[in-house]
Formats: structure tokens, sequence, C-alpha cells
């Protein structure tokens, strides 16, 4: 079977060579506004397809884990949630074990953790942009989670 890369986020099968990333740790709290945000951001996200020889400035990418599809409400019932159920390694369903995602210290529950925002950039400048950018349009939408706010 050939995998289409443009159906790949980009950083799956390579790695990025940018300088600076961020990686913001998100919590889901307006499903509705959520499920719009990622449709209307679908095209922003860099694909294993795309060429990166021009040097696009952000790379972005965005992990989900089951906590945040539910937080979606996009797990609930039917059979295409059966067979995705299926597929997922428990350890990553069930937000009691601790070692799914690591305790990040015991500073956040991890059933918290719905989406990692990943940015990418050549720059320190348009990382900073990139980043306040993005918080901005998901305020209202997503809080961001702290490794290092106090536990």
């Amino acid at each position: 079977m050939r995998v289409d890369p443009a159906n790949v986020q980009g950083f799956v099968m390579r790695p990025y060579s940018y300088p600076f990333s961020r990686h913001l740790l998100c919590r889901i709290v307006n499903s509705a506004g959520a499920r719009a945000w990622l449709a209307a951001t679908i095209p922003s996200v860099t694909n294993a397809g795309q060429s990166l020889e021009g040097r696009p400035d952000p790379l972005f990418n965005i992990s989900m884990s089951w906590s945040g599809l539910d937080a979606l409400d996009v797990t609930a019932g039917g059979e295409p949630i059966a067979a995705a159920r299926s597929q997922f390694d428990p350890d990553f369903i069930t937000p009691s074990i601790p070692t799914a995602l690591g305790d990040w210290d015991k500073r956040f529950d991890n059933r918290d953790l719905h989406m990692i925002l990943h940015i990418h950039c050549r720059s320190q400048p348009a990382l900073e942009t990139a980043t306040q950018n993005i918080r901005a349009a998901v305020a209202g939408i997503m809080t961001e989670l702290s490794v290092n706010a106090a536990a």
C-alpha cells in the first residue's frame, strides 16, 4: 500500500532542521470552537509531501491525544470511532496510566493534555510571531498547560 505524503504530517516522515521550535501543550475548553479552528487550520499544517527547499517559515504540526478526541466530541459512539479505538494503544486511551504521556513532573493531569501545537521556525523573531498568532487564534478555544508552573 502506498501512503500519500500529502496525507501525513511532515515531522512524521522527516526531521526538521529549523533551529527554533516551540510546543504548546493545550487543553480544549470549547469543542465547537476547536473543531472549527482545526478545520480552518488543516491547510496550514506542514505535510510530508510539501517541499521544504524554499525553507517555508513557520512549519506547523498538531498532535492529538485520545483525551483530545474526546474533548472534541468526536469519540461519541459509532462504527468509525469503535474501529479507531481498536487501533489506539490502551495506554493512550486510559488516562489513568501515568506512563502513557509521562507525568510531566505531576504538574498537570494527563487527561488535560488534549493537543500539542508544534511550531518550527528559522529565527527566534519568527517563532515569537508565529507563537503569538497561534495563541491569539486559539484564545477562548484552548488553554495552554505549563510544565513550568509550580506543582
